[in-house]
């Protein structure tokens, strides 16, 4: 069976929306490993996606208000990480309805892991230095 990504504190950036999202795209990514599968599986991976494409989209938002001077760069990492979800969704199309086993699964996580740590760790510091950030992190 697959291994669920579970939720660290590390992964919090210290801007709560920012944090709840991070938060719903691991209970997301629980969901597509619990129905693995079943044709849930596939929906659950569309709602990801989705999610994730919001996701970007509130935190270059959020990026803009904040003045980050690196908001360019972060940009661009937020589409190769769609870029890369393409690649991984079109590589296993429906497996996981298939099967309780994916190596998609791992992929995504790796995703989603590249995102929280590398490229928000920046953004937590920059938060944090300019007193932006809304919560202790």
């Amino acid at each position: 069976m697959t291994k669920t990504l579970q939720w660290k504190t590390s992964f919090e950036t210290g801007h709560s929306a920012i944090d709840e999202q991070h938060r719903g795209l691991v209970e997301c990514l629980a969901n597509i490993t619990a129905c693995m599968g079943d044709k849930k599986a596939f929906e659950q991976c569309l709602a990801f996606r989705d999610l994730m494409k919001q996701h970007f989209d509130d935190e270059d938002k959020i990026l803009l208000w904040a003045d980050f001077p690196r908001q360019a760069d972060h940009q661009v990492s937020h589409r190769e990480s769609l870029e890369k979800f393409g690649a991984i969704y079109s590589e296993c199309g429906e497996a996981c309805t298939k099967s309780t086993d994916s190596p998609c699964m791992e992929n995504l996580s790796y995703l989603l892991l590249d995102h929280f740590l590398r490229g928000d760790l920046d953004f937590k510091s920059y938060l944090q230095t300019k007193n932006l950030a809304d919560d202790s992190a």
